[in-house]
């Protein structure tokens, strides 16, 4: 990697350091897309953990400190131009048009470790069937018999946890787990638009690997560990060879987060082929009906370029939620994003930019299980530099979409 590309890479870390968090470098819930911004569930034990508890388990779960939830999403994307084989260019998932779509039915089962508990034990599950997870298959975990169905199943996360008393604590964490890079989610339920950045598309699903997390101070976190690459698992691509995971995660103050997140190592057959990916979010609670937001992703392949050589591929999104009333019923969500894609292989070999608007509606605030049920409406507009939409013909892309979800 030469000097130049170290210089770009800590001037993107730098300038958004100047800024101000991502979430999941302490696997935190995106501020944008729940508390305070978002509806919070209403007391008791609601979704599944309430219905458990009626059936007489919740209480022997809850006593172990074992959670089981899940969600169901659903969707329908229209493009005003009707692409060629109704194809929206660039999507990550809400790619088709016109067709109704069951995105995800997901279950999970988790317990939660505490830094302050020696010794504790705690793990995650989480798998479902749908359309989305024809793309987030992990290497040797890829269980789908046949491939060119559009609804799959997926196992998405399978990990323990152990915290060995070490100072403050040590968190290690054994198994399959989501990037820690970018602010989006495979998990629509922490998102706060329906449609992915550009830059989502850009980082990993998942590792499959070891990581430790020390809490240095209350505020600032440090993480470190290895993979077996992007998205392997149980086989890998790269010679049985690993990639560095890095994170570091610092509360600025009450309101605001900081967070820089890294991975670096070989991510293909060629011994040479290696990749770093940068990743850094700053995140502030204006008030508690505003949330901001702003993200940057740095990508450097070693030899992912149209010729074979080196390729850099960054962008930075912004992030906006307001909440138009006390109970959240009504929560403004907005996206800008640039992303410059004009060397990476099998790109749009151009700059791309694209906003959103979107509405999540909580029809059933009061409820204590029917609050689960999220609508979101939103509106998109795509702009490149280049005719790289419908089909290379056009240069603007206006799409409008509906989903909903039920979390239980």
């Amino acid at each position: 990697m030469s000097k130049r590309h170290v210089a770009l890479v800590l001037a993107v870390s730098a300038c958004v350091a100047g800024l101000g968090e991502s979430v999941k470098a302490n696997e935190a819930v995106n501020q944008l897309s729940l508390e305070p911004v978002y509806a919070q569930d209403s007391g008791g034990k609601p979704g599944m953990m309430g219905m458990l508890d009626k059936m007489g388990a919740g209480g022997m779960l809850e006593e172990a400190g074992i959670v089981v939830g899940g969600w169901v999403e659903g969707s329908l994307t229209y493009s005003t131009s009707a692409p060629p084989e109704n194809i929206i260019t660039g999507r990550a998932f809400d790619f088709e048009h016109e067709d109704p779509t069951l995105n995800q039915a997901a279950i999970f089962i988790e317990r939660i470790t505490d830094f302050a508990t020696p010794w504790d034990i705690g793990f995650r599950i989480e798998g479902g069937y749908g359309a989305d997870y024809r793309f987030t298959h992990s290497n040797g975990m890829d269980f789908q018999v046949d491939t060119t169905e559009d609804n799959q199943f997926d196992v998405t996360q399978a990990y323990a946890e152990l915290v060995v008393p070490i100072g403050t604590g040590l968190k290690v964490r054994v198994g399959k787990f989501i990037t820690p890079l970018g602010w989006e989610y495979v998990n629509p339920t922490l998102n706060a638009l329906y449609s992915h950045s550009y830059l989502f598309g850009l980082v990993p699903y998942s590792h499959t690997g070891v990581t430790g997390t020390y809490m240095v101070t209350e505020k600032l976190s440090l993480t470190l560990g290895f993979s077996r690459g992007w998205d392997q698992s149980l086989k890998d691509n790269n010679g049985d060879a690993l990639d560095v995971l890095g994170a570091i995660a610092y509360e600025l103050d009450e309101k605001t987060d900081y967070y820089l997140n890294a991975t670096w190592g070989p991510e293909g057959e060629d011994s040479g082929y290696y990749k770093l990916a940068i990743d850094t979010t700053l995140s502030h609670e204006v008030s508690d009906q505003l949330t901001l937001a702003l993200n940057a992703v740095y990508i450097y392949d070693a030899n992912g370029s149209q010729t074979g050589e080196g390729a850099n591929t960054w962008g930075v999104a912004g992030y906006a939620g307001f909440a138009l009333d006390p109970d959240s019923m009504f929560v403004l969500n907005g996206r800008l994003e640039w992303m410059n894609d004009e060397m990476r292989a099998g790109g749009f070999d151009t700059n791309v930019y694209e906003g959103t608007a979107g509405v999540t509606i909580t029809p059933f605030t009061g409820d204590e299980l029917a609050s689960g049920l999220k609508i979101r409406p939103e509106v998109r507009f795509d702009y490149a530099h280049d005719q790289v939409f419908d089909g290379g013909t056009q240069n603007t892309q206006w799409t409008g979409a509906i989903e909903a979800y039920f979390k239980f």
